[in-house]
């Protein structure tokens, strides 16, 4: 099921794993991309149990704000047949069963690409933008697309349709943009220190006016490419 935020109080991320429902994921595997792609193909961790904690940690920092849809059914449905894959011997790459974000100025044909503008609310592409089409070969599953600066232009993320993203450390300052969806996430770990982004200068984000950048950048890799 699709759902698409208008304000942090509407995107309820828990379709498929009910509210309250203990998490069955292990706290000792790192929540890094590396460490969960090598956990899963060591069948230390389902891809499924992966899942399901992404969107168990979507639902407790809804209040942040950081992503504009997300569709938990289909995530979880990728997520079973990453596992599927690996009881039948077969691994798609280095990011087999691996949820990624995608920030939502990037094309993805399983998820809208609005821009974080409403004149794009609901276009749903009919393929992928290459970085991410790589991204799915490696074997990420696409589990949401964070939300941004309308248009990309802009450097605090504060959406007037799709509704401000939230500073997880700082709550009276802005997380910078105009990728703040997916700082937010990252840095209040909601997701596993990887997203996809990108700014029509080439910027992951503007500069460090909130704590949010100060702290995350040292996990993130910058990763600049041309439009």
């Amino acid at each position: 099921m699709l759902i698409v935020s208008t304000g942090p109080a509407t995107l309820p991320c828990m379709h498929t794993v009910r509210a309250g429902a203990a998490s069955m994921f292990d706290p000792s595997i790192p929540f890094t991309v590396a460490s969960l792609a090598d956990a899963i193909r060591e069948r230390q961790l389902a891809a499924e149990t992966l899942a399901a904690e992404v969107i168990r940690r979507c639902q407790l920092q809804q209040h942040l704000n950081a992503l504009i849809s997300q569709d938990p059914d289909a995530l979880v449905a990728q997520a079973r047949r990453a596992d599927a894959d690996l009881d039948a011997g077969r691994c798609r790459g280095a990011l087999h069963g691996v949820p990624i974000l995608i920030k939502d100025n990037i094309d993805t044909c399983g998820l809208p690409t609005s821009a974080g503008t409403p004149a794009l609310e609901g276009q749903t592409p009919i393929r992928n933008a290459p970085s991410v089409q790589r991204l799915l070969d490696a074997g990420a599953l696409l589990a949401g697309k964070g939300n941004l600066h309308e248009l990309a232009v802009g450097g605090t993320s504060d959406n007037l349709h799709f509704g401000r993203v939230g500073n997880p450390y700082a709550p009276q300052l802005h997380p910078g943009g105009s990728s703040g969806g997916p700082a937010a996430a990252v840095a209040a770990h909601v997701w596993c220190r990887r997203a996809w982004a990108r700014t029509p200068t080439g910027q992951f984000a503007g500069r460090a006016r909130s704590r949010v950048l100060r702290a995350f950048g040292r996990r993130m890799a910058v990763i600049r490419m041309a439009v």
